[in-house]
Parts: structure tokens; sequence; C-alpha cells
């Protein structure tokens, strides 16, 4: 197992090498990789704009639609826009018929939002309505975010889930082939799948693909791949148990752990090895300054997604206190004058755990290094670093 794993190791070096001598993007030179609005959201209403510089006119929306499963809906009379009332994209025609782009990258779902995008189009007119709640891996939205859509009857005639894993990275592909005899276009979007398949944790091309088949079909070595794979849930259960375990450890030294939310191994192991019913928002909190019978409360939470902390409260009986109120304007300004996401019901605001880690998906690098001993101890050292700047800025606010 452990030649296999070597000669894994070498054939991996050399695409490494070989990706090094290809590293320039205009996406990640000029934006965020992760920048849903600026980027991903901007780049996907470039491409599905009718009327957008690439020439193609429906083309790219037409291929869109038909991989995510969109049936009868009438492209003669398009229109497309951004941010209309705050919706991420909007594709509606002439015929009453809209679909809504709902883009999640690592943002967190807010209250009712789906329901309200609903309720905004069909005030507007609009009889056929569909929503395109679209996420790195094509995870369901919250029950939050639903609100009253979760009880309809034909939810899912309506909603339809999809990621950029699958449906864009498809797509994607097939733009590339329509845009084939156009090499400033082309490369472009050539860029963009690359970016895609950094975010969603997909680290080989076809080449290397192939050659680790060839290495596979080998004596036995596909035997002992088996033998790995076979375990995989059990890797995933054991890095993210370390994880947590270990960050408890290091916030001890200087803060008592709450049981609000709190991890255990009971939610890890419903969270790996089940996939509906599973309670996956649980973590770590414990309190940084108590002010007015509110406790101010530092919150490390895993979500569908991804890693976050944040400034969240609690009342003295420690339930959870509603942020949006507006007694916590002036405190929720200041605090997001040094946070990457803002203030919604939950929360007065926070950032993400650097570099990001995705349990969910449990495909990135980084993700995927947490299970050993040593990256872990510097990725928790240097994030406790970052969060206990965030506190001591809390702190002066509060």
């Amino acid at each position: 197992m452990k030649n296999l794993l070597d000669k894994i190791k070498v054939l991996e070096y050399k695409y490494q090498k070989l990706k090094e001598l290809d590293t320039f993007n205009i996406f990640t030179i000029l934006l965020k990789p992760t920048d849903e609005v600026n980027l991903h959201s901007q780049f996907l209403f470039t491409l599905l704009n009718p009327e957008g510089s690439h020439n193609k006119g429906n083309d790219f929306l037409e291929v869109f639609i038909q991989i995510c499963g969109i049936e009868g809906f009438r492209i003669d009379s398009v229109k497309i826009s951004k941010e209309h009332k705050n919706i991420d994209l909007l594709i509606k025609n002439n015929k009453s018929q809209a679909i809504i782009i709902e883009n999640k990258i690592y943002a967190l779902d807010q209250n009712e939002q789906l329901e309200r995008y609903y309720s905004i189009l069909k005030k507007e007119g609009f009889k056929d309505i569909r929503i395109l709640y679209l996420t790195l891996d094509g995870r369901e939205p919250s029950d939050q975010s639903l609100g009253s859509l979760r009880e309809k009857a034909d939810k899912d005639e309506i909603l339809t889930n999809i990621s950029y894993k699958y449906h864009v990275k498809k797509w994607i592909e097939e733009c590339i082939k329509i845009a084939a005899l156009h090499s400033s276009l082309r490369e472009t979007i050539n860029q963009y799948q690359k970016l895609i398949d950094e975010l969603t944790g997909i680290t080989m091309d076809k080449q290397e693909y192939s050659e680790i088949i060839d290495l596979l079909s080998q004596n036995d070595n596909v035997l002992q791949a088996h033998r790995i794979t076979s375990i995989w849930n059990h890797v995933k259960e054991h890095t993210e148990k370390d994880f947590w375990c270990d960050l408890e450890k290091l916030i001890e030294q200087e803060y008592k752990i709450l049981d609000v939310r709190k991890f255990s191994s009971k939610l890890i192991e419903d969270a790996v090895h089940t996939s509906r019913n599973r309670e996956l928002w649980y973590g770590l909190m414990f309190v940084i300054q108590e002010k007015n019978n509110y406790k101010y409360c530092l919150h490390i939470e895993r979500s569908e997604s991804d890693l976050y902390y944040g400034l969240a409260l609690l009342d003295s009986t420690n339930q959870r206190i509603d942020c949006s109120k507006e007694e916590f304007n002036e405190l929720a300004d200041e605090i997001n004058n040094f946070t990457e996401w803002h203030r919604n019901e939950g929360w007065i605001g926070g950032d993400y755990l650097e570099p990001k880690i995705n349990f969910e998906i449990f495909g990135n690098d980084e993700t995927l290094k947490l299970l050993n001993k040593d990256f872990r101890a510097n990725y928790l050292r240097e994030n406790w670093a970052n969060m206990k700047e965030f506190i001591a800025k809390c702190k002066q606010v509060i």
C-alpha cells in the first residue's frame, strides 16, 4: 500500500510541476477566488446574458438550462439581471416565466431568503418560477431560508439544487466547445474552469487520471486502493474529530467552553455517515464579555459547506439573541468594519478560518492535510491567533 502511495506521489509531483508552469489566472489576480458577487455572479451573468460581449447569443444560456434540467422555459424573449431586489441572478421572459439563481460559495443563508424572492416574483406577475440553489457541492438550502416554501406540495418542481462541482463544471466544458474558434473567449472560460476545479477540490486533469488508472491496473494495486477507499468515511470522521478536540484544548487554556451547540462524536458521526436528518451546525462557543445581561460569545461553527467564526449573543439562560434588533445597530456597524461577512439574525458579524476548509466536500488540500498532526497544530495555532485578534477588536467596541 505504501509502495502504491509513493508511486502516486511521484505522479502528483510531475503534474504539480507542470501546473506551476501555467499558474496565470486573471480571475485570482484581480479578485478573491471566493468572491460570490464580483467574480462568480458577474462571470455567470456575462456568459448567460444573450446580449453579452461574447457574441454567442442564447448559446451559453440554452446549454445551462438544459444541464440544470429545466424544461419548457422559453429563451426567445429572455432578459437577465443581477441583484434585482437582492436576487443574485434573475432570468425572465415575457411568458411569465422566471429562473432565480441563488449563488452561495461561502455566504450563509438568510432568514426566509428564498421564500422572499419567490414572493417578490409572484407579486410581479410571474406564474412559472424556478429556483436554482447554486453551491459548491449541491447542498440543500436551510429550512430557515426556504421558509414556507418547504411546505409547498410542488417544492421539488420549484427548487433545484445545483453545484459548481458538477453542473457549472459541465456547463463550462460545453461553453469551451462553443467558443472553440474564438481564442480570447475560450481561454478566459478555460481559466474560470481551473478556478472552479480548485474551489471544488478537483486537482487532477484527464491525463493524470489516465496515468493513475494505468498504475492501478498493475499487479494488485487496485485491491490496495480499494482498501483505502473503503475506510474513507472513517478518515473523514477521524480528521474532523481531531480538529475539534485539538481546537477545544487550545481554547480551554484561556476560556471556558459552553455546551451550547457544541460538537460531539455523535454529531460528527451523523454528519459523515448519514445523508438525511443531519445536524451540521455545531462547533465551539465561549463567552468573551458580559454586558447588560447579554453574553457576548465567540462562536466557531461548521456548516454544510465551510467553517467560520463570529460574534453571537446569548441571554442569561444561554438562549440565542436575535442580532437583527435595532439596539445592536451601532455595534454591528462597528464590527462590520473588520469582518468578512456581516450581521444576520444569528450573528453580529464574523470571518472564515483561513485557508478555508470544508469537511463536507473533504476534497481541498488544506482540509485533507488536517489529518496530519503537525499540519493541524500549525493551522489551529495560526487561526486561533486570528480569532484572538478578532476578540480583542470586539471587546473594544462592545
